[in-house]
């Protein structure tokens, strides 16, 4: 497969991240300012549902969740090249199917560990010859394994939960809590992964001007 730059992508990757980060913040801080005036008994639910607060944290949550969907396709237009790159930086074949990079976070139980498989191939593929510390920098790609799997695990449970659950005032802070910190586990989620784009886009790059340089001064 040819070689294809994931420098723009990975720049689009980094605004919408920051977004995420800004609107994940807000959604957990309003959040908990709801769950606060439920659990301070001085006014009713029906008044705290129907206030400002409770509407812009509508809101922001709602904006984030549009903001989250556009990083997602682009996170995986990026994911998807990143991983069709690794036969020319390497020299060897794909061990899965690139339509795994889509599919993998689509079918159930797969999703759970097939995206992460596909990330150390790309991370380890990207490279001609291994960096003396990258068994221990690949933790990064590990601990944002880690944070995105609890976050969607949380993020499951709140929409189970909210189901389940009517408007009782016990019922309502538990979803404020959980949607605060699910929105937290996002933003630590959103970091690492930002850090992962960011170094394997720099490991592709370095290993295709090594081998431009290879060619030109053999």
């Amino acid at each position: 497969m040819e070689y294809r730059p994931i420098d723009r992508l990975a720049t689009w990757i980094t605004r919408l991240f920051v977004l995420v980060l800004i609107l994940s913040t807000a959604t957990a801080i309003l959040e908990l300012g709801v769950g606060a005036r439920l659990n301070s008994g001085h006014e009713s639910p029906e008044a705290v549902l129907s206030s400002g607060l409770y509407g812009v944290a509508l809101l922001v949550e709602l904006l984030g969740g549009v903001v989250y969907v556009s990083t997602a396709i682009v996170f995986i237009a990026w994911f998807r090249r990143a991983y069709r790159n690794v036969p020319s930086l390497s020299g060897q074949p794909l061990e899965w199917n690139s339509a795994w990079t889509i599919w993998g976070w689509i079918v159930p139980i797969l999703n759970f560990y097939r995206p992460f498989q596909l990330m150390k191939e790309i991370w380890y593929g990207s490279v001609e010859r291994f960096e003396p510390d990258d068994d221990a920098r690949f933790d990064m790609v590990k601990w944002w394994w880690g944070a995105w799997l609890v976050s969607s695990v949380v993020s499951r449970m709140i929409f189970r939960y909210g189901l389940r659950s009517g408007d009782e005032v016990d019922s309502l802070l538990v979803q404020s809590r959980l949607t605060a910190v699910e929105t937290a586990l996002t933003a630590i989620a959103a970091i690492l992964a930002l850090r992962v784009v960011n170094e394997i886009t720099r490991r592709q790059k370095t290993r295709k001007d090594e081998d431009f340089v290879e060619r030109v001064f053999g």
